[in-house]
């Protein structure tokens, strides 16, 4: 798991965590203030290409794609996703404590959804991990908070 990854999965990305995560959930997409909860904003990961939001999505946090680079689009786009913008890169992340949330990532270049987890490093970059084959093939990435 301590490997950073590479290429295809690297668009995975799986976005973000967040720290000291303290404010009640919201009950309604983005509808908590960005400014009272570090792991809300956007993040990019770190080859620059792609950028995902994460908000609340009923109790549970969640990650958009806001934008990708064309290379990042296409590849997405070889694999059956035809909008990668739009796309939901984070699904059903719940807290497992202060500075750290485990759910789904879908990884856009392969077109599959792995376990994921997040962990807020500090205010400005997070670590996203991801596994596949029950946990036999893992990797992370670490990113960085734009807004």
């Amino acid at each position: 798991m301590g490997r950073e990854m590479s290429g295809r999965v690297r668009v995975l990305s799986l976005a973000l965590c967040a720290g000291a995560v303290m404010a009640a959930p919201a009950t309604a997409r983005g509808q908590q203030a960005e400014g009272s909860n570090p792991i809300l904003g956007v993040w990019q990961n770190p080859d620059g290409t792609v950028e995902v939001r994460t908000e609340y999505c009923g109790r549970n946090l969640c990650g958009v794609v806001v934008t990708a680079s064309p290379k990042a689009q296409e590849d997405a786009r070889r694999a059956g996703v035809a909008n990668l913008v739009g796309t939901d890169l984070l699904q059903s992340f719940v807290r497992v404590d202060s500075t750290a949330w485990s759910g789904t990532a879908f990884v856009p270049d392969m077109n599959i959804h792995v376990a994921a987890h997040i962990s807020l490093i500090d205010a400005d970059h997070l670590k996203i991990s991801g596994c596949e084959f029950g946990g036999l093939v893992c990797k992370s990435q670490t990113w960085s908070k734009v807004d």
